[in-house]
């Protein structure tokens, strides 16, 4: 169902001309590394997610909470959503930081898997599997 959710929810964000990307471990599933994913963690520009959650507003977003990040979540299609904006200079975060893939047929921004393996708690659950993955 993951591919059918993410690039409607990025396709809303682009409509929205909001920069976005999957963060967190979302990112490392859009990358190619496929794991049972509780939610989609999707980061908007900052000064944006009041934006991003009027558009999705039919949904019954929960209300936006936190300073940095800003977070808010929702359901899409059975699927938890979190979307969260973090203070930065750059708003998102440096484009080296972040790649346009191709995913089911979608272009998604996603931060690069280096990003968050190199951030990823020692005892996260896909740690090793995904570490194996991206150096194959």
């Amino acid at each position: 169902m993951w591919h059918k959710v993410i690039p409607e929810i990025c396709k809303k964000l682009e409509e929205l001309d909001v920069r976005y990307h999957a963060d967190a471990s979302s990112s490392l599933f859009v990358c190619g590394f496929e794991f049972e994913m509780e939610d989609f963690d999707v980061t908007v520009e900052w000064g944006t997610i009041e934006i991003v959650r009027n558009a999705f507003e039919s949904l019954n977003p929960t209300q936006v909470s936190g300073t940095n990040p800003k977070q808010f979540r929702f359901e899409f299609m059975g699927r938890k959503i979190d979307v969260m904006s973090y203070e930065s200079d750059t708003g998102i975060g440096a484009y080296a930081e972040r790649q346009l893939i191709e995913f089911s047929g979608a272009k998604i921004w996603t931060k690069i898997p280096s990003f968050y393996l190199s951030r990823m708690r020692k005892d996260h659950p896909v740690r090793n599997a995904a570490l194996r993955y991206f150096k194959s």
